[in-house]
């Protein structure tokens, strides 16, 4: 650690990255993290919303569609699987876009939630309102 702030240590030793790289890369992780979370809250918010099932299974394929890449990508990195065939710049897109995607969707999926509470309370109140 150097005087000036946090210099990480990687193993081929330290690579003297700026403040503003740092931060990048922490974000970065940050959303990896969230993205992983997230990736388990969403289809449980698709299960629990009262739509329909044509709702459900485009949102559950939205859902696949970030999540089977994201697993993908993550056991390539492990060397779980091998990733040599296959061109690098679709995993560095997905790699950047699945938080992005996660996020986004478990927006919508909030909105939506809020949109169906928002018209079931309305619904109520003009049944309680209505006369007898």
């Amino acid at each position: 650690m150097n005087q000036n702030g946090f210099e990480p240590m990687f193993a081929c030793g330290s690579m003297h990255l700026n403040p503003g790289v740092i931060a990048l890369i922490l974000f970065f992780v940050a959303g990896w993290w969230v993205s992983g979370a997230l990736a388990v809250v969403n289809p449980l918010l698709i299960v629990f919303l009262k739509v329909s099932a044509r709702f459900r299974q485009i949102n559950f394929g939205c859902w696949a569609f970030y999540v089977v890449p994201g697993i993908i990508l993550l056991l390539g990195l492990y060397d779980k699987i091998p990733l040599n065939q296959t061109p690098n710049a679709p995993w560095i897109a997905y790699a950047l876009a699945i938080p992005f995607i996660t996020v986004f969707h478990f927006v919508f999926l909030l909105r939506t939630r809020r949109r169906i509470r928002k018209a079931a309370l309305n619904e109520m109140e003009s049944r309680l309102n209505q006369p007898s």
